[in-house]
């Protein structure tokens, strides 16, 4: 049985994504520290560099590592994203931003559509940890199909994902019949 590996290489049309390195702190910071990018969020000094080298620090170290999103036309690192969480059935999705010059490009959604359909060859469900305030970042995960789980708890909501939840058929929905698990809690 292949095992979920969360810290793989992710290759898409428009960008590419693999596990962080340390070295990755000055790009990654240069396209973190533009204050417009963290306004809705819970952490709105994470454009601050101390700020932002803590979130840094931990995605790097964290077992289940954190992606760089390098974007293949201008060569550049334009964001992270992370796997976390993860247990025999589920894994969550977040810690993710993008430079303001991509909103809105169909980057994000490029992005959702690797790691789920990665997410979803092993586990039956996908949560996504939002700030309450964050109506940008809820829009996005809902039009993915996502629904709310929990109400405001702590300043975030939680939205869930699984595959015969999935909109627009991006993901491994359907049976299951791809999954590569035997996951006996869903």
């Amino acid at each position: 049985m292949t095992v979920f590996n969360p810290t793989l290489r992710l290759d898409g049309m428009l960008v590419g994504m693999r596990k962080a390195v340390p070295l990755d702190f000055g790009a990654l910071y240069a396209a973190a520290s533009d204050k417009a990018i963290w306004k809705q969020h819970p952490d709105k000094d994470r454009w601050k560099e101390d700020r932002f080298r803590t979130i840094f620090d931990e995605g790097v170290n964290s077992p289940e590592g954190m992606y760089v999103i390098g974007h293949y036309e201008s060569n550049q690192i334009i964001g992270t994203t992370r796997f976390y969480g993860s247990t025999e059935c589920s894994t969550r999705i977040g810690y993710s931003f993008l430079a303001k010059k991509f909103w809105g490009t169909g980057i994000n959604s490029e992005i959702k559509f690797l790691m789920l359909n990665h997410a979803f060859s092993y586990k039956n469900r996908v949560y996504f940890d939002i700030g309450a305030q964050n109506k940008r970042s809820r829009k996005a995960v809902e039009k993915l199909g996502a629904r709310l789980s929990q109400k405001p708890m702590g300043g975030k909501v939680e939205y869930v994902l699984r595959p015969e939840f999935a909109a627009l058929g991006f993901v491994s929905a359907g049976s299951g019949a791809n999954r590569k698990t035997s996951c006996s809690c869903c």
